[in-house]
């Protein structure tokens, strides 16, 4: 948040996630590898300034799953959760680490005896990637102050089984 009523916003610009799971009866462990570009933008009430390409993200969580339900013929509901890693990459800076949490809902539809569509909602949390006063630029200009980011998603996919 700004004090001079202007907002500090990350712009999602690209995105890509794989997937790997274990499942054993009604749980499995899974591990994830997520990977977005994102733009800076300085929203303001009569101007918006953009830098595209100011940061790329690297994460990868580890997740436990359960299955929680089963709507009509074999469909899955299962929820996950578990910690995530994220390394920033900030243009003109030094990489930073994170870690925070996720956890989701998928709903997992049978599509025959090796595949199953797969529909997925949920949300992650880490901390900033600025350090403590690093978004204080001092002389008159605005202060900043550092919030948690919240990531959401929701996806398709398909599941292949071995």
């Amino acid at each position: 948040r700004v004090v001079v009523g202007a907002v500090l916003k990350l712009l999602r610009l690209g995105a890509g996630e794989d997937r790997l799971e274990r499942q054993a009866g009604r749980y499995a462990f899974g591990l994830q590898v997520h990977y977005f570009e994102a733009g800076l933008a300085l929203e303001g009430p009569e101007v918006v300034i953009s830098a595209e390409g100011a940061f790329k993200t690297f994460s990868i969580s580890s997740e436990a799953v359960a299955h929680i339900a089963t709507l009509g013929a074999g469909n899955q509901v299962r929820v996950h959760a578990g910690p995530v890693l994220q390394i920033w990459d900030i243009i003109d800076n030094d990489t930073r680490t994170r870690v925070g949490a996720q956890a989701s809902v998928s709903l997992d539809v049978p599509l025959g005896v090796r595949f199953s569509g797969v529909v997925l909602a949920g949300a992650a949390i880490t901390p900033s990637p600025y350090h403590d006063g690093e978004l204080d630029l001092g002389a008159g200009a605005p202060t900043y102050e550092r919030r948690a980011l919240w990531r959401r998603s929701f996806g398709l996919g398909l599941r292949y089984r071995l």
